[in-house]
């Protein structure tokens, strides 16, 4: 998508989770402040839990919620860039801002099996497998597009979690355990953090050599790293064992914010990176 007509400023923000018993939100209105003065609010995916029997129900009100806020605050647009737990949540995959120096996608088309952590991969493997042997090689490797459609296509025959959050400490417990185990899928897990920037790094190269920065999510790991003299911003999510930022585009600047998430309502904290795009 060509963001050169969204108003400003633009807030985007990524993983919210909505309806996912994990989601650190017990009610969506809690990021209203992160909201206030937006002119244009990106959602750059795995914003509901649509796909999941579950949690669906309760994405839906949440959603609701979501919808009535934004039109509340007077927000002007609102971009719904689709993840792999929302992959058909819009027709939006990746949004361009600022003539092309910001790319703003969720970075699940970086692994080949989407969510290569995921413990329902298995299952799932050879349907992923058979999409991309049909698929252009030549044409993944150097149309953008082209790579997130195959990814959407990856995102609707893997299964989503629907693990249930704990209660209580003893449920904690069994839940950390069971999200840790068997100990490989810890071990992917800390390899899919460790190779994000050199993924995103090369993506940028290859689709969008011209950008200054990226924002992207999926892998729930907030950080900033430099490569190329290029931002890579994950903004990581709303899960209550992981935390958010917030990029802010105002004009040529461009800004990023923690996420401070305190009495059941969330509001950013101190500039952590700002760029100056035209300079």
């Amino acid at each position: 998508m060509d963001g050169r007509d969204l108003v400003g400023p633009i807030r985007v923000l990524s993983d919210l989770h909505l309806g996912h018993s994990a989601c650190a939100l017990k009610d969506v209105r809690e990021i209203r402040p992160l909201l206030e003065g937006a002119g244009t609010v990106i959602f750059n995916g795995d914003t509901a839990e649509v796909r999941s029997r579950g949690f669906k129900q309760r994405a839906a009100e949440e959603q609701a919620k979501l919808s009535a806020m934004l039109k509340e605050l007077g927000v002007r647009q609102a971009v719904y860039v689709t993840g792999n737990h929302d992959s058909r949540i819009s027709e939006t995959h990746h949004v361009d801002l600022c003539e092309g120096k910001v790319l703003v996608t969720h970075g699940d088309f970086l692994f080949r099996y989407v969510s290569p952590w995921s413990k329902k991969l298995r299952h799932c493997r050879p349907r992923i497998d058979a999409i991309l042997e049909a698929a252009d090689s030549v044409r993944l490797e150097s149309d953008f597009e082209y790579r997130l459609e195959i990814t959407r296509q990856c995102c609707d025959v893997l299964e989503v979690s629907t693990s249930v959050s704990p209660k209580d400490l003893r449920g904690f417990v069994r839940y950390v355990g069971a999200e840790v185990w068997p100990p490989t899928r810890l071990l992917t897990i800390i390899s899919v953090w460790l190779k994000s920037p050199k993924l995103m790094a090369a993506a940028l190269e290859a689709y969008r050599p011209d950008a200054k920065a990226v924002a992207f999510g999926h892998v729930h790991y907030p950080r900033i790293w430099t490569r190329q003299d290029r931002l890579l911003i994950n903004l990581g999510g709303f899960l209550n064992m992981a935390k958010a930022k917030v990029l802010e585009i105002d004009g040529s600047m461009l800004t990023v914010r923690p996420v401070v998430h305190r009495d059941r309502e969330c509001r950013l904290g101190d500039c952590e990176k700002s760029l100056d795009l035209e300079a």
